[in-house]
């Protein structure tokens, strides 16, 4: 089988323990660029509270710079900002036994990962996080929302067809409509921003990476 995972609040833990630290990082540099802020921890509560209703950061920081009345320039600060190289004594911590299952399953199928974000952040985390990039037999890093593209030339390159194919994210839109459409098998990762929400249109949905192994494990007896 191939198993193709996202990275994001799939294999490590972005929305619980990662993007607080970015976006207070991001508030600094808007500010030190200039950015009029009467009291930092409010207008830091206040970006934590947009964000528990965001789709994403992005979303995050506009709404936010949006509400300030903020000129337009300071959006473009903040996505750099986010973007750039992890500071060195930033901890990334994997989903439970994240490592152990991924060891697991490379031992018995082929690996990918596709992720949206930035080459460098990206590789970035997997090394802080503890995760061997060489576990995956393919590793794609895109800046755009085209997974499926990448999910079909990844099956053709090592020649798997889709009823032998999962696909496991957290976000249904991104992740897995684009698997669906090619016929994949759709695992969704109840973490991060998408938790509990209706999950009727994948064919699994799991709270653990362990139950991964259970899914396989059945399919090939």
């Amino acid at each position: 089988m191939l198993i193709i995972f996202d990275l994001d609040d799939t294999l490590i833990d972005t929305t619980n323990r990662l993007t607080p630290i970015i976006l207070l990082k991001t508030l600094k540099v808007m500010i030190k660029k200039g950015l009029k802020i009467d009291d930092e921890k409010r207008a830091y509560q206040k970006i934590l509270k947009i964000d528990k209703t965001s789709i994403g950061s992005k979303q995050t920081i506009k709404k936010f710079l949006y509400e300030q009345k903020a000129d337009k320039n300071f959006y473009d600060i903040a996505i750099n900002s986010m973007y750039l190289p992890l500071d060195g004594d930033i901890k990334i911590f994997t989903l439970h036994n994240a490592i152990d299952v991924l060891k697991y399953l490379s031992e018995r199928h082929s690996l990918a990962l596709v992720s949206q974000g930035a080459v460098k952040l990206q590789f970035d985390k997997m090394e802080k996080a503890g995760i061997d990039r060489a576990i995956f037999s393919k590793i794609v890093i895109t800046k755009v929302a085209n997974k499926g593209f990448y999910y079909k030339k990844i099956m053709d390159e090592l020649g798997y067809k889709s009823n032998n194919t999962y696909v496991c994210g957290d976000k249904i839109e991104v992740d897995l409509v684009p698997a669906k459409e090619l016929g994949c098998i759709t695992i969704c990762m109840n973490w991060g921003r998408k938790k509990n929400i209706n999950k009727t249109y994948v064919d699994y949905t799991i709270n653990s990476l362990e139950e991964v192994k259970k899914i396989l494990d059945e399919k090939l007896r």
